[in-house]
């Protein structure tokens, strides 16, 4: 019988070996999965200035870095280069075994694992705030104030979330960019344009589910409105656009204009309360009459004040959720400060702009919030 030839192993600590030289990145099975489809091209960044805890971002998702201690030590080796195993010789001296040496470069007792969070944008609007475009009239200002204006590059540098999310975060606080730089256009500013198109919509009879473009920039010019904020507007507070060979048309959105006026009211009554029953009818007053109020259509905009057995009246506040906090424990503590009690109906919706998924939502209120019924109504209260 011949014999049969057998492959070693032998561990060597080099000379210049040096410990905690690098780190293990375990990633989530979907990132995996995308990496390995390459149907797009996949970036992967880590965001954060010096004073801030990283995230990982893809083009799409923000993550958040957790280090976990193993049980185990892991040794991160690589075979010395340049080996011949039949020259080489092996502690038996048995000829039928061949040895290969590799080298240890590293001792690791620990990983980084990937948790999805919400994006960190609420930097954004801050950033961006001291820039806010109010009208041609208002540009010169900035001359003699000295503030930063922000590309793209320059955001995606400071805000710790994915590219995808900082441009939906942008939408969200009606930025534009305007002559390569993210400018914020002042609610008050569109506020006036709204109210001047809902006029003319009147004055010119025309249809507002067919609105065509370039005669509400023709009729916006003698109001001073640029052609950019025009269209602006009208992509941000329509349903639909049907782009033709000749002409845009819009169907304007009663539910987002309406809306964004009912916010603009609450918050144009600050820093005192609304009485309800006087808070719609004003409502009613500011948007057409074919529009239909709702106070649903302003959910994670205001809370409901207490009042006593004796004023039975029902109190607005403006409270916007675009303010707090998009860390799920601090904004139920910023919550929970502002009311100490919540129903579950007014609640929800300050924390569905920051969670789609119901089962987080759940365990972020088991963990910092108790639940009680008072019959059919669930209400909470802090754990903190």
């Amino acid at each position: 019988m011949s014999e049969t030839s057998t492959n070693e192993m032998k561990l060597i600590f080099t000379n210049d070996f040096k410990q905690d030289s690098y780190k293990i990145l375990e990633i989530t099975k979907e990132l995996a999965d995308e990496l390995e489809k390459k149907e797009k091209e996949t970036k992967l960044v880590f965001r954060g200035l010096p004073d801030d805890e990283a995230v990982f971002c893809t083009n799409d998702k923000t993550f958040q870095i957790k280090k976990v201690q193993t049980t185990n030590m892991m040794l991160f080796i690589s075979p010395e280069l340049n080996q011949n195993p039949d020259s080489m010789e092996n502690d038996t001296n048995d000829t039928t075994s061949n040895c290969y040496h590799y080298n240890i470069n590293d001792n690791i007792s620990s990983y980084y694992e990937l948790i999805k969070i919400s994006p960190r944008i609420k930097k954004l609007y801050m950033i961006l705030s001291d820039t806010k475009y109010q009208g041609p009239d208002e540009e010169d200002r900035f001359d003699k104030l000295k503030v930063k204006f922000y590309t793209l590059n320059d955001i995606l540098n400071e805000i710790q979330a994915s590219e995808e999310e900082i441009i939906e975060g942008l939408k969200e606080y009606n930025a534009i960019d305007i002559n390569g730089y993210w400018r914020i256009i002042d609610p008050n500013y569109i506020q006036i344009f709204l109210e001047t198109l809902l006029n003319n919509i009147v004055i010119y009879d025309l249809s507002s589910e067919h609105l065509p473009l370039h005669k509400v920039i023709e009729l916006s010019v003698e109001f001073d409105f640029p052609d950019f904020v025009t269209t602006h507007v009208l992509e941000s507070f329509s349903d639909s656009v049907l782009k033709e060979e000749q002409e845009t048309y819009y169907t304007l959105s009663k539910e987002k204009i309406t809306r964004f006026l009912g916010i603009q009211l609450l918050a144009s009554h600050m820093p005192d309360s609304y009485e309800y029953n006087e808070f719609i009818s004003k409502w009613k007053e500011i948007v057409p009459e074919d529009y239909t109020v709702n106070i649903d259509l302003i959910k994670g905009f205001y809370i409901e004040e207490e009042t006593t057995f004796q004023n039975d009246k029902r109190l607005l506040k403006y409270f916007p959720m675009t303010e707090l906090s998009h860390d799920m424990k601090q904004r139920l503590e910023e919550l929970f400060y502002a009311k100490p009690k919540w129903k579950d109906s007014s609640l929800l919706p300050y924390l569905q702009d920051i969670e789609s998924n119901k089962k987080v939502i759940d365990r972020a209120l088991i963990k910092y919030a108790r639940a009680s019924r008072v019959g059919k109504q669930i209400y909470y209260t802090s754990r903190f």
